[in-house]
């Protein structure tokens, strides 16, 4: 197919690309075209591929034209924008389908001539960049971060163990607990109950707030208790109410930290030996990160 291609630059980012397909492959796109549905179409009268092409012209010409425009349209923006040596910068964005402008009649003896607009990527134009002056921050890793690093390790790696029967719930600890909502009968209020919720006491992680009542509370053990919520509280559903609540406290578990030492070293992966490799390795990756942090600050800047 011989394709000729005229691209012109618009406003907003977009190009008007005018097509030309020469006549002679108009003509053959439409004979083959009429060939393929002289042996396919079922027509009254005919056998099936026995239609001549002049019946099926009288009756179906406008359309066979208007399919062989649109054939050959696909066919030459597929054939231009699959060609190596069409620019980049005027290849349509992924978005972007080219919006063919007023597709004109086929004429069997003219070149079929077609314009498409798209939207491409905007031309950009460097300004000035060399000898620019950037205040780079700096930063260092104290040994706070990697104190911190290596509690989030022991938090990683701690192990959570039944505390000994008798006592008492305390802040840190993990608790299991069933809870509902009671009315001023003392009576469990339907859809209100809660089985076996875990949470650990003293982070607040609960919507009623029970933390506090909680404590000292023994395995086995039921408490009744009022919470009056302020009209400012967090949950909607609770400021400025009062709740009665009944809490059962069914397990109580104590988090246990690994110590800092070779052998929490060793268990966080067996290339360390020792707690300085351990140490060396978070340093390093903690510097590793603010180096790329710092980059993306000064690159802000510019």
């Amino acid at each position: 197919m011989t394709v000729e291609k005229e691209i012109t630059r618009l406003e907003h980012s977009s190009v008007n690309l005018t097509v030309t397909v020469a006549k002679d492959d108009v003509r053959s796109e439409y004979d083959d075209l009429l060939s393929e549905y002289t042996k396919t179409i079922p027509f009254p009268g005919f056998r099936k591929g026995k239609v001549p092409k002049n019946v099926l012209i009288q009756k179906f010409g406008n359309l066979l034209k208007e399919e062989a425009r649109d054939r050959l349209i696909q066919k030459s923006l597929t054939a231009i924008f699959e060609d190596k040596s069409f620019p980049n910068e005027d290849m349509p964005l992924a978005y972007s389908s080219p919006k063919i402008q007023d597709p004109p009649p086929l004429d069997l003896e003219q070149d079929l001539i077609y314009r498409v607009i798209y939207d491409v990527f905007p031309r950009v134009t460097l300004g000035t960049w060399q000898g620019l002056t950037v205040e780079v921050p700096e930063v260092l890793i104290s040994d706070e971060d990697i104190d911190r690093e290596l509690e989030e390790v022991r938090e990683r790696n701690s192990i959570v163990l039944d505390k000994d029967d008798g006592t008492v719930a305390e802040k840190d600890d993990i608790v299991t607990l069933d809870y509902c909502e009671l009315n001023d009968q003392g009576e469990v209020i339907p859809d209100t109950e809660r089985q076996d919720f875990v949470f650990a006491l003293g982070s607040g992680l609960n919507i009623y707030k029970f933390d506090e009542e909680t404590l000292g509370m023994r395995t086995g053990e039921t408490r009744d208790i009022i919470k009056n919520y302020p009209e400012d509280f967090e949950d909607p559903e609770l400021a400025g109410k009062t709740k009665k609540l009944r809490l059962t406290v069914s397990a109580i578990k104590v988090k246990k930290l690994p110590d800092l030492d070779d052998d929490l070293a060793q268990d966080v992966d067996e290339e360390y030996e020792t707690l300085e490799d351990l140490k060396n390795s978070i340093r390093e990756r903690l510097s590793e990160d603010l180096e790329k942090l710092v980059r993306r600050v000064t690159i802000k800047r510019l």
